[in-house]
């Protein structure tokens, strides 16, 4: 037998370790080699997971759906959804302020308006500290 350091590993496409080789095959699913440390591999382990299309099952506007919008009603120009979205979107990207969260909005307002109603444009800074005081 030889030692896990003799054995000879091919080089695969995407990564390779000690133990673990990913390679996928033209015209098949990826296959997992899983060489053990006598160098004899295990096939055809499929991963299932990178062949299936994860989709979301809630939205942001469905789980916020049930918050009130205690804003006055002449006042409101931007709906409520719409500045939570852009809010946490903006932080998950790295924004760490209300300008920046602008920003953001403003930078990304094409690819927003394809999922949000957006009726004035993008809140102003002052508008997204006011809806979260």
């Amino acid at each position: 037998m030889r030692s896990p350091q003799e054995r000879k590993v091919t080089p695969s496409k995407t990564l390779q370790s000690d133990f673990y080789r990913w390679r996928e095959k033209p015209g098949r699913l990826p296959v997992k080699e899983h060489a053990i440390l006598t160098g004899t591999p295990k096939k055809n382990f499929i991963l299932i997971l990178l062949s299936m299309k994860l989709k979301p099952k809630i939205t942001i506007a469905d789980h916020f759906l049930g918050i009130e919008d205690p804003r006055i009603d002449r006042t409101k120009r931007h709906n409520l959804i719409d500045i939570m979205t852009i809010a946490i979107i903006a932080v998950i990207c790295g924004a760490d302020g209300w300008v920046a969260v602008e920003t953001y909005g403003c930078a990304k307002y094409e690819w927003l308006k394809t999922f949000l109603e957006l009726p004035n444009g993008i809140p102003s800074h002052d508008t997204f500290a006011r809806v979260f005081a």
